[in-house]
């Protein structure tokens, strides 16, 4: 196992562990944002499993309602101080311009932006933290980031468990079929689809259909009498992966004034942005906690 491989699987065993703690205080309350699989790692024996099954493990896990979650970390950040700015910049000037428009946008009322913490060499923003995703592509001219391109499909009813099938199909290509339910919204998304390079971000109508019919034997519990899910949307989301792993280091640029800003890069996590969410946030802070 490499060192950034050693790194992702800290990243993920952090986020699972807080997200564990986070459903049995969510218990405590009576919410329910997350929902817990039942049991421990184990291997499945052959009568236990659906049939042209060659292989089967169960596991604990966790199922995230993800638009709920996103608006619970933004509440967070405001509850403790934070300020949401909207402005675009301009992203293909490079980052050190990018920045720099950044700063003029930042409000002065709670001191992030304090001109009298302005010098001829220092910016008055301690660190920048850059999480953008495929954006850095350009921002940072990495062409080391590349799309992965996943198709789902949002349809009715929570499936009674996250669940995931590898197999062959018909014309022995290999699929990955997967249902992972959205606790206390009804819905459940279905995939997928794992298309490395590919930059079309529009829904496909055939593979949502696949996605459909290979999904069919793992959520029964969805479909209708006549064996049809109720489908909801289509969407696609480009992951944004990395040549050699995500990024997540500190940088210090300087502009045309001599000015230096220090920033933490944290991209490209791939698929895996919310199961690495909590230990890369918390590596981000480590560093932004040792600068000067």
């Amino acid at each position: 196992m490499t060192a950034i491989e050693k790194e992702l699987c800290q990243w993920d065993l952090e986020t699972y562990d807080y997200w564990m703690e986070m459903i049995q205080e969510e218990k405590k309350l009576g919410e329910k944002t997350g929902k817990s699989g039942l049991g421990s790692f184990q291997h499945l024996n052959s009568s236990t499993t659906p049939p042209n099954v060659t292989s089967a493990i169960s596991f604990t896990s966790i199922a995230v309602n993800v638009p709920q979650h996103l608006s619970y970390l933004l509440q967070r950040i405001r509850n403790l101080g934070g300020t949401l700015v909207k402005h675009k910049l301009p992203t293909a000037s490079g980052l050190a311009l990018a920045l720099s428009a950044a700063e003029t946008r930042l409000p002065s009322s709670n001191g992030i932006s304090d001109p009298s913490a302005t010098t001829s060499t220092t910016s008055p923003v301690h660190a920048f933290v850059n999480a953008t995703a495929m954006g850095a592509r350009t921002l940072c001219a990495d062409a080391s980031l590349y799309p992965i391109r996943g198709q789902t499909v949002l349809v009715r009813g929570e499936a009674a468990a996250i669940r995931t099938r590898h197999g062959t199909a018909s014309d022995n290509n290999p699929y990955i079929a997967y249902c992972i339910p959205r606790p206390g919204s009804g819905t459940t998304i279905l995939g997928g689809t794992n298309a490395r390079g590919t930059w079309d971000g529009r829904a496909d109508a055939a593979v949502t259909a696949s996605i459909l019919a290979n999904c069919k034997a793992l959520v029964p519990e969805l479909q209708s009498a006549g064996g049809e899910f109720e489908v909801l949307s289509a969407q696609v989301g480009l992951r944004p992966a990395r040549e050699g792993g995500p990024r997540c280091e500190v940088e210090v640029l300087e502009d045309g004034e001599g000015r230096r800003r220090r920033v933490v890069h944290c991209y490209g996590h791939a698929g895996a942005g919310f199961q690495n969410s909590v230990g890369a946030a918390r590596k981000v802070v480590r560093l932004v906690g040792g600068l000067d």
